[in-house]
């Protein structure tokens, strides 16, 4: 009986405290946390870059990491723990004297002229951190390691599945330090100081990777074969950013291995020539691919057009800034899976084929802006029933858009989020079908030809953020400044002389006063409570508060005055007092007799 009771006892024990998590702080977590922070704060960088830090990073970091044994490491900023264990798991170190992410640090990076500020991290600091599951030491200038003892701290670090290095000063050798990291999942080097060749065989040792980001570097170069085919192990590779490098065209061919790849970018490379189709087709899981800002160019032949179709579960593409020619938007109709395609910045000309694209049908974002395409709106776009965000501006389409082909083209889209027809040369008034576009957030066409009225009805459109009608030859009134509509400035207007309305500066006057049919209806709301009532009346409070304050005021000042003031209320309230007196008399009299 009493073993039972015992037994139940801790079971219960354990339930508690599974309930209600675990409360303290382990003592040589915390300990190590603090020497992690003096230890940055030695590092503190150079004067020079120190004059671009805000003043309170200058000197105090991590300000609620204390040495007090009341202070929980668990609640202090950056730092993350089991709820179970009470164990540090993540910890983000990112960005610790809070550089501008955007102007000096990256420009210090991208010329190389950060070697002053380089500092070495003890890596043993990490060692008592050992359910550690995430770690974040990016944009902190750190040029490595300090060498005493580096594999047996990494190697105590047995859990750690994610680690970011993005934005510091690493070179090629951080790879082979971080062999010993065989649990990581996901590894971000992206803006560091890697040269060369693809380090295949370094990375290869990493069987569990998921996530690798070596964009922002400077490798150019391809692997051996028998480097290439130290890839195998990786097997587990989903996602693979290697853009803004120097690779050639041969880095595709080297990384063929890499089947289970979903995610691949290549952007910003010099990949050259036409479209890699063929080495790019034994990725057959691919699902987004990122080719944009290469030199591609040229048109699909037969067989790439039989290859392209091996990619069936591809979505996204984005083959923006390169020079391809129309020819490639007809080749892509065998990607039957896609839902996201960018050409925009090509080099695009002649009319926009209608045959050939119907296929994709499930095309979700459509990007062609920037491009030399002319003639009429394609009629394919009606096929188009998935697509959410088209962009075709900055192309040469011209002609009208009239009011019997445009539902057909663009009012059967029920699903678009963002449409951009801007920088064209489009004619013709703007159709009142628009208004049927009911889950549009965002419609630009600006810089066109469009004239005649804007559509009142468009003030139906109640989920619009983004609105755009500038540099036309619009006439008459703007919408009414109501639901959406009153949020837009005068900015959406801008470049349409005979506009009028607001939120313009130009009134409507004479014969544009004149209520047309939309806003007949509307005419009789125009009254006194149409009149906003909270500026109404604290309009009036301020106005009699200040009134009362101006009397007081002058009755203070001159006494003549306030004497006569008084007098005069005290005959009114005697008057008053004996006028009604004398009436209550009256009636008590005439009510008893």
């Amino acid at each position: 009986m009493g073993r039972s009771l015992v037994k139940w006892l801790l079971w219960g024990l354990i339930v508690l405290v599974h309930l209600h998590g675990h409360r303290g702080c382990f003592e040589e977590e915390r300990m190590g946390l603090l020497e992690i922070k003096e230890e940055f704060a030695r590092s503190t960088p150079n004067a020079t870059i120190r004059d671009y830090l805000s003043p309170s990073r200058r000197v105090y970091i991590l300000p609620s990491w204390v040495d007090d044994y009341k202070s929980e490491c668990c609640e202090w900023e950056r730092v993350t723990c089991d709820s179970t264990t009470g164990h540090v798991t993540h910890l983000s170190l990112h960005n610790i004297w809070e550089f501008d992410t955007e102007g000096l640090y990256y420009y210090f990076i991208d010329t190389s002229e950060l070697k002053d500020m380089v500092w070495f991290l003890n890596v043993s600091l990490f060692e008592s951190l050992k359910e550690l599951r995430s770690l974040n030491l990016s944009f902190n200038g750190i040029g490595g390691w300090i060498e005493h003892k580096v594999s047996e701290s990494l190697l105590r670090l047995n859990k750690l599945e994610s680690l970011d290095l993005d934005s510091n000063i690493f070179n090629q050798s951080i790879i082979q330090s971080l062999r010993l990291l065989t649990s990581l999942k996901s590894l971000n080097l992206s803006y560091n100081a890697l040269e060369g060749s693809l380090p295949t065989k370094e990375l290869s040792v990493f069987e569990d990777l998921e996530i690798l980001d070596l964009s922002n570097n400077r490798l150019n170069g391809s692997e051996t074969v028998q480097g290439s085919i130290s890839l195998l192990r990786l097997k587990k590779l989903e996602r693979l950013d290697l853009g803004s490098n120097g690779f050639k065209r041969s880095i595709i061919q080297s990384l063929r291995l890499l089947k289970s790849l979903k995610t691949l970018s290549l952007r910003y490379n010099n990949l050259e020539g036409s479209f890699p189709i063929e080495e790019l087709s034994v990725f057959e899981d691919l699902e987004k691919l990122d080719l944009s800002n290469n030199e591609l160019n040229g048109s699909l032949t037969i067989q790439d057009f039989k290859n392209l179709s091996k990619l069936s579960k591809l979505k996204h593409l984005d083959l923006r800034g390169n020079h391809f020619d129309e020819g490639i938007l007809r080749s892509l109709g065998a990607l039957s899976a896609l839902t996201s395609l960018k050409l925009d910045n090509n080099e695009m000309e002649g009319p926009l084929y209608d045959q050939g694209n119907a296929s994709l049908r499930s095309l979700e974002v459509l990007n062609l802006g920037g491009n030399n395409f002319n003639g009429s709106l394609p009629k394919y776009l009606a096929n188009l029933r998935s697509l959410e965000v088209l962009n075709l501006g900055g192309n040469n389409f011209n002609g009208s858009l009239p009011k019997c082909e445009i539902p057909l083209e663009l009012g059967q889209l029920q699903r678009i989020h963002a449409l951009n027809l801007s920088h064209n040369q489009l004619t013709g008034s703007i159709p009142k079908s628009f208004s049927d576009l009911t889950n549009v957030e965002s419609l630009d066409l600006s810089h066109n030809r469009l004239s005649g009225e804007i559509p009142p009805q468009l003030i139906e459109l109640t989920f619009l953020e983004v609105f755009s009608v500038a540099y036309n030859n619009l006439s008459g009134r703007t919408p009414d400044m109501k639901a959406q509509f009153g949020t837009f400035d005068a900015s959406s207007y801008d470049g349409n002389p005979f506009l009028c309305g607001l939120p313009l500066e130009k009134n409507c006057t004479g014969r544009d006063d004149s209520p047309t049919p939309m806003h007949s209806s509307d005419v009789s709301d125009e009254r006194w409570y149409k009149v906003d009532q909270t500026v109404f009346f604290t309009s009036f409070s301020v106005t009699y508060i200040m009134f009362c304050l101006g009397v007081i005021t002058v009755l203070y000042i001159n006494t003549h005055w306030r004497l006569w003031y008084y007098n005069l209320a005290e005959d009114c309230m005697y008057s008053c007092y004996f006028s009604i007196a004398i009436s209550l008399r009256k009636l008590s009299a005439y009510l008893y007799n």
